[in-house]
């Protein structure tokens, strides 16, 4: 059986938007409300996909980058990584 990580990184890169929206709204809110999950997230894989997914343009992909934004605001919030808000 797989790990978690891995299948929500299968989520994660889906191209369909829907189905990538609903995963990066579930990781976010797993990082909000798990320190351990996001020390898990911040340094695996995920991390890097949440990052480029806030990079994605069009309004089809709004969602899923404000998800995004959110779980790496959460890490910033706990210390694992540095905001690179001015």
């Amino acid at each position: 059986m797989k790990d978690w990580k891995d299948i929500l990184l299968q989520v994660l890169v889906s191209e369909e938007e829907g189905i990538q929206h609903r995963a990066t709204h579930l990781l976010a809110a797993m990082m909000e409300t798990s320190d351990s999950v996001a020390k898990e997230v911040v340094s695996s894989q995920m991390f890097e996909v949440l990052m480029a997914i806030t990079k994605l343009e069009g309004e089809q992909h709004k969602g899923s980058v404000e998800c995004a934004q959110h779980a790496l605001e959460c890490a910033a919030k706990l210390g694992l990584v540095q905001s690179t808000d001015s």
